[in-house]
C-alpha cells in the first residue's frame, strides 16, 4: 500500500481515509502492557523523585535511567540481534508518550538517551558500532548523551563553527 507523503502542514487540510487513522482501541495487548509499564514507572519511581531531578541531582536521573533499562523501556526500538525488543513504532510512541506525560525533565533525559544515543546507531551505525554499543544502551549500562566539543560553542549547538 502506497501512502502519500505530506509536506509541511498539508496533513491538516488533506482528506484522510478512516482506515489510515489509528485510535487507542487499535493497540494490541503487548502495546498496552508496555505503555502501562512506562506509566507505572513514571508514577511510582520517577515522580517521587522529581524535586531531586529538578534540583539537578544527576545521580538520581542516572539511577532511574538504569531502572528504565532493566524494565525494557530503553530497548523498544533496538533490534533483537543487539539485545532489544524491536517493537513497532506505535509501541515506541506509546512508551515515549507515557514517559513524557508526567515528567518533562526525566522524559527529556530519556529521549536524549534514545534519540541521540540509540536511534542514530540503529539507523546509521555500522555493524561494529551497533555490536559495541547498542546492547549497553538498551539495558541502561551505558547512557547516551550529546557533547559539544567545538571551542566557543558554549551550550548552543547551533552556534558551532567548524572547518574541514
Amino acid at each position: 500500500m502506497s501512502r502519500k507523503l505530506f509536506k509541511g502542514g498539508e496533513f491538516l487540510v488533506a482528506e484522510t481515509k478512516c482506515e489510515d487513522v489509528f485510535v487507542p482501541e487499535d493497540f494490541d495487548d503487548e502495546q498496552r502492557q508496555m505503555a502501562e509499564t512506562a506509566e507505572q514507572f513514571i508514577l511510582n519511581k520517577v515522580n517521587p523523585r522529581l524535586e531531586e531531578i529538578e534540583n539537578k541531582d544527576y545521580s538520581v536521573t542516572l539511577d532511574l535511567l538504569k531502572q528504565a533499562g532493566e524494565l525494557g523501556l530503553l530497548m523498544v526500538d533496538v533490534p533483537e540481534e543487539y539485545g532489544g525488543l524491536e517493537l513497532a513504532k506505535t509501541t515506541s510512541f506509546l512508551v515515549s508518550e507515557k514517559l513524557n506525560a508526567y515528567s518533562g525533565s526525566f522524559g527529556l533525559s530519556l529521549n536524549c538517551h534514545t534519540g541521540i544515543g540509540s536511534l542514530p546507531l540503529i539507523y546509521y551505525g555500522t555493524k561494529e558500532l551497533k555490536g559495541k554499543y547498542l546492547e549497553k544502551l538498551a539495558t541502561g549500562e551505558m547512557i547516551g548523551a550529546y557533547c559539544l566539543t567545538e571551542p566557543g560553542s558554549g551550550s548552543d549547538a547551533l552556534a558551532a563553527k567548524t572547518s574541514a
